[in-house]
């Protein structure tokens, strides 16, 4: 087809419908069937067309938003962000896309919604700007997934960087109260049953609650006190009688947040631990240890195998790179976790080894045979640790094949 068949063919098609009814039903399936919300405004940013036919508009009627501003039409929570940006566009002419605004609709003011905004400029032919038109997309469930991920994130960055119990709680609290909530004046308190003086992670837990750690407020300190529950039950039941009891107390429902956390029992025979000499001599000594133990555990022969090896090399980093007294310690839980402890605060470095080098290659062993690895740091020390599922026991295995 010729340039001169293509712009009759063009002319025919265009001349076909007329182009000022074509935009207008463009226009009108916009604003009555699209499942994209279209907010038309004028130059003073109010509202002058919409599409109500979106699931985020079920309920509205047109009559209500119309004429209103637009800082005042869609319970906007940051109402002043969003004129600046519809009037950056009405003024620049410049597009806005794909903008992340929240916003709690009147009628259900605690359901915050996530709305993916772009805005442009109409203008008339002359060039004269009529007013911002605006497409908002509901997003929510999308926003929300990347906020978990993004949260799961901080906590792996953030918590369990020391094998202190009461320092771990805090990290916690650091991370997940801005998340959840707005800290009030004062801070976050962390409750939490703690094992033992020693603060061993794998010692002997208990169901009591703590008593009013320093620094408490006298309210907290005698909900505390007076908690009829003494730490049994549902921990939802024991925040709400904590929090009503400390209400009572101080005289007021002013806002509070509080974290529990309750650890279980572990039984002793699940952990064996074990000191070794500061000589290359203990990785045999380390590897028999642990041979016998995964035996008398029932661990299949090829996790026993890949742990001995993990073993090995974490206990030649120890006594290469580390300071005595070094400590081998293996917890038996749902995962398999092994812990090799010395009394150097230098971190281990994973290094890719060339062909030709000798050494450097345990903590890459390391990283390839466990499903997690790392290293907590305390004031005398670290602890190298790593963790392998285990099989499921056959009684929890599937059906046969």
């Amino acid at each position: 087809m010729t340039r001169g068949e293509q712009d009759a063919r063009g002319e025919q098609v265009r001349g076909s419908v007329p182009v000022g009814e074509t935009g207008q039903a463009l226009l009108e399936a916009l604003l009555t069937v699209s499942p994209v919300g279209l907010h038309v405004l004028d130059t003073e940013l109010r509202v002058v067309r919409i599409n109500t036919a979106t699931p985020a508009m079920r309920g509205v009627r047109a009559q209500d938003l119309l004429g209103r501003r637009l800082t005042e039409a869609y319970g906007l929570v940051d109402p002043d962000g969003m004129e600046a940006l519809a009037r950056g566009v009405l003024e620049t002419g410049l597009p806005v896309l794909d903008r992340i605004v929240r916003i709690r609709p009147p009628e259900e003011p605690d359901d915050e919604r996530f709305h993916s905004i772009s805005a442009f400029r109409l203008a008339d032919r002359r060039g004269r700007a009529l007013g911002p038109a605006v497409a908002a997309v509901d997003v929510t469930d999308r926003e929300r997934a990347r906020g978990g991920l993004a949260l799961l994130e901080a906590v792996h960055r953030g918590v369990g960087r020391t094998l202190d119990t009461v320092v771990t709680c805090r990290e916690l609290a650091d991370v997940l109260v801005p998340a959840f909530a707005e800290v009030p004046e004062g801070g976050v308190l962390v409750l939490a049953g703690l094992p033992d003086a020693d603060g061993d992670p794998a010692g002997p837990r208990g169901d009591a609650l703590p008593g009013p750690p320093d620094g408490a407020p006298p309210g907290l300190r005698a909900a505390l006190r007076k908690s009829p529950v003494g730490g049994a039950g549902p921990l939802q039941d024991l925040c709400d009688e904590i929090v009503y009891r400390r209400d009572q107390a101080a005289g007021r429902a002013d806002g509070a947040v509080l974290l529990l956390a309750r650890t279980r029992a572990f039984p002793a025979d699940r952990v064996a631990a074990w000191p070794l000499e500061a000589d290359l001599a203990a990785v045999a000594v380390a590897r028999r240890h642990v041979r016998a133990r995964l035996r008398d555990w029932g661990v299949d022969e090829e996790t026993a195998s890949n742990t001995e090896l993990i073993v090995s090399e974490l206990v030649t980093n120890a006594v290469r790179h580390g300071a005595p007294p070094l400590t081998l310690r293996l917890i038996h839980d749902r995962t398999l976790t092994c812990e090799v402890r010395d009394h150097s605060l230098a971190a281990p470095l994973l290094r890719h080894a060339r062909a030709a080098d000798e050494g450097g290659r345990g903590l890459f062993i390391v990283s390839r045979l466990a499903q997690l690895w790392g290293t907590c740091f305390a004031a005398d020390g670290k602890t190298l640790w790593t963790e392998k599922s285990l099989p499921a026991p056959p009684d929890r295995a599937g059906p046969p094949a």
